[in-house]
């Protein structure tokens, strides 16, 4: 989705995914009605690299770097460890080989890590495939005010004991987005989130719940 997130919460555990989102749409549903919008913008199948150098030098200057592939190429970006975005840029692909960042083109994501990282090279440390489902909120004239992005999120990371990494299921990731003109819309649909059965605030990231 291209609006910005107003607050993510998680399931409590994968195994209670569909009942945890069948109770969060029922929270909803008192204040809104439901309705599933297949092919939204930002749904699919969405897959992610979180890079870094061996000895983690990334991360220890407070910044992560993702790599967000397209049909052709993709887009790297690099956040703070709080989520804040630094820099972004478009690349037309990443290489198969663990890769320096000299080997980027030129770009404000190239210029920010290339004194960090070089000589090292950047190896994918947590890989992700998200499914991103959108569900509608409409108010009582039938107009979209919100919207509920759930996302479920399966990451790998390298092992050096097996070569296709380990493999796990993170919890199920709720969050509400914010329709232009309704902010106190999308801020009401998220108290009642938040007070949903199986559903916390979402203190960590994707990266860091990877890890």
């Amino acid at each position: 989705m291209t609006a910005a997130r107003l607050r993510e919460f998680v399931a409590d555990t994968p195994a209670e995914e569909d009942s945890t989102l069948a109770a969060a749409l029922s929270v909803l549903s008192q204040a809104f009605t439901v309705a599933e919008q297949p092919g939204a913008p930002g749904s699919g199948t969405h897959r992610r690299t979180w890079l870094d150098t061996f000895d983690w030098r990334l991360y220890k200057a407070g910044l992560t770097l993702q790599f967000e592939q397209a049909r052709q190429g993709g887009r790297l970006l690099l956040s703070r460890a709080d989520g804040t975005g630094q820099a972004e840029q478009l690349v037309t692909r990443w290489p198969r080989r663990p890769g320096l960042a000299e080997d980027l083109p030129d770009g404000p994501v190239r210029d920010r890590i290339l004194v960090l990282t070089s000589p090292r090279a950047l190896l994918p440390i947590v890989k992700a495939v998200s499914t991103v489902s959108v569900t509608r909120l409409l108010n009582a004239d039938g107009k979209t005010v919100a919207r509920l992005v759930t996302e479920r999120v399966m990451v790998t990371a390298p092992t050096r004991n097996t070569a296709a990494g380990t493999t796990a299921e993170l919890p199920p990731r709720l969050a509400v987005t914010e329709v232009r003109g309704y902010p106190g819309q999308a801020r009401r649909a998220a108290a009642l989130l938040a007070g949903a059965a199986g559903v916390s605030h979402a203190s960590q990231g994707v990266f860091t719940a990877a890890l």
